[in-house]
């Protein structure tokens, strides 16, 4: 879930760092740590959203272990689905090649189709493109990336190699 914050800000998005100090009426977004594999609240995805697409259209039902949310999604990306107060709980680049989401669907893809899907998408992704390769060169273009991180270009090079590499091992 942190990985879907690190997105949304890492491309000039904010985040909510307290939602029970700061959003007074949403709802419980931290269940019980041993029941990581247990539905907690539903999920509303955006319709014509990429998650829509891989997870099926409607609403659903997750697993949350999060007390920060993202607050402004970052240009360039939308809020793919919303928590039942409106908290956004998952963000998906405009190109469709980056999705986070806020939720654990690690522990729910055992036995939760819906969840599955979403790592079905992305072997299938990076499959078909070298998805690494890409996102590293997205990355490394990312001007706003360079100024939060203070990535420099050998930097920046090195990293794009290296994740283009372990996808195409991966593979």
């Amino acid at each position: 879930c942190r990985g879907a914050q690190v997105l949304n800000v890492a491309f000039g998005g904010t985040l909510w760092q307290d939602i029970p100090a700061q959003c007074r009426a949403a709802i419980c977004h931290y269940q019980d740590s041993a029941a990581r594999g247990e539905l907690f609240h539903s999920l509303t995805l955006a319709p014509d959203s990429l998650l829509a697409r891989i997870m099926g259209p409607g609403q659903h039902e997750c697993n949350t272990f999060h007390h920060q949310a993202v607050r402004d999604v970052a240009p360039g990306f939308a809020a793919a689905a919303h928590a039942p107060d409106g908290l956004v709980e998952a963000v998906e680049s405009a190109d469709g090649l980056a999705l986070g989401v806020q939720w654990h669907p690690e522990n729910l893809a055992p036995e939760h189709p819906d969840h599955a899907a979403i790592f079905t998408w992305l072997v299938d992704a990076a499959a078909g493109g070298a998805l690494g390769g890409v996102l590293a060169m997205r990355l490394f273009r990312h001007k706003t990336l360079h100024r939060r991180f203070s990535i420099g270009m050998p930097a920046m090079l090195a990293a794009q190699l290296l994740l283009g590499a372990v996808v195409q091992l991966w593979l």
